[in-house]
């Protein structure tokens, strides 16, 4: 499912949204819809696995999450398209989102799009989500899918495992002495104190 959050909102204040899968959606909206510049626009903003798009219009939000498997294209028609019609049906707009999110996550639906939009698309700016989230990390839970943040953090170099050579030293002594009672039966006494202090050296 590319597209897992999508919400509508006028000036500010969240009227429709609907999520795919469980998440923290809902942080994520309230914050991009604070600190989201106020004149029209179009944008896409990077979070690790995830984009952002965002639409604004005329005092209206228009927002989409998505993973990166998810061509930008189908995010900007699908917002699109949500665009049009909230405008022309605002009463019964929830039941519609909902329905087009399924249609654009169905990789078997043909989305048709033209050489305007798609210069149009290609024009939109990309930037990193830090501008508009800060610190807060995307979570995304389903019983399809990992949870798991989209921003990876390391607090300090790993350590460096070390193999316990206990077992190794274990196997070449029961070697060692079976090599030394071989040797009593059929090589010289002095021979078999020599490869002695060799094995013993080695195992210490």
């Amino acid at each position: 499912m590319p597209i897992l959050y999508s919400a509508v909102a006028y000036k500010r204040r969240v009227l429709h949204r609907h999520a795919c899968c469980g998440g923290n959606f809902d942080e994520v909206l309230s914050d991009v819809i604070k600190k989201v510049p106020a004149d029209d626009h179009r944008v896409t903003y990077c979070h690790k696995r995830h984009l952002l798009h965002v639409v604004m219009e005329s005092e209206h939000f228009y927002f989409c999450i998505t993973d990166k498997l998810c061509q930008r294209s189908r995010a900007f028609l699908f917002l699109k398209e949500i665009k049009r019609r909230f405008c022309s049906d605002k009463c019964g707009f929830r039941d519609a989102l909902a329905d087009l999110m399924t249609y654009y996550n169905d990789d078997g639906n043909a989305i048709s799009i033209d050489s305007g939009d798609i210069d149009e698309i290609n024009a939109i700016r990309v930037d990193s989500s830090e501008s508009v989230l800060g610190e807060t990390i995307l979570l995304v839970r389903s019983e399809h899918c990992l949870e798991y943040p989209s921003v990876s953090r390391v607090d300090k170099k790993p350590e460096t495992a070390v193999a316990s050579s206990g077992n190794n030293k274990y196997y070449v002594k029961i070697i060692a002495t079976i090599f030394i009672v071989i040797s009593l039966l059929v090589v010289k006494p002095l021979l078999v104190v020599v490869v002695f202090a060799i094995l013993y050296s080695i195992v210490r």
